[in-house]
């Protein structure tokens, strides 16, 4: 689905939620308060917005580390966000649903391998 085709969709959603007196948030169900999710580690961190919507990614050094964060929309949809080896950071946005869970991994490459360590899969919602 293209980028305006999602965005049309969700100001549609917006439109006829408040046309029937409900918030335009009202269908996404419970909603996450933000906050570090995970990375709690010298490799980096993952950072949540509230209300799932928003992921920031931060690599936390100048090495030949990288840091990945896979997540799954509550529509399903499966993203991968990377930052790194040098320190930097990445930021991502769903337009449609809300972040469901997120893997937080942290990986080395050599000229040949990939070298990847995960923590495990959070979801966001209980």
């Amino acid at each position: 689905m293209s980028r305006r085709l999602k965005v049309v969709v969700a100001a549609t959603l917006a439109l006829v939620m408040t046309a029937a007196g409900l918030p335009a948030d009202a269908a996404a169900g419970p909603r996450f308060n933000g906050g570090r999710v995970d990375g709690q580690d010298p490799y980096g961190e993952v950072i949540v917005g509230r209300g799932g919507i928003h992921i920031y990614l931060y690599g936390r050094r100048d090495d030949h580390h990288y840091v990945t964060v896979h997540y799954v929309t509550t529509f399903g949809n499966d993203v991968d966000l990377k930052a790194g080896p040098q320190a930097s950071s990445a930021h991502d946005y769903v337009i449609l649903g809300s972040i469901d869970r997120l893997t937080f991994c942290w990986a080395t490459q050599d000229r040949t391998n990939t070298y990847r360590t995960c923590h495990k899969t959070k979801r966001l919602w209980k």
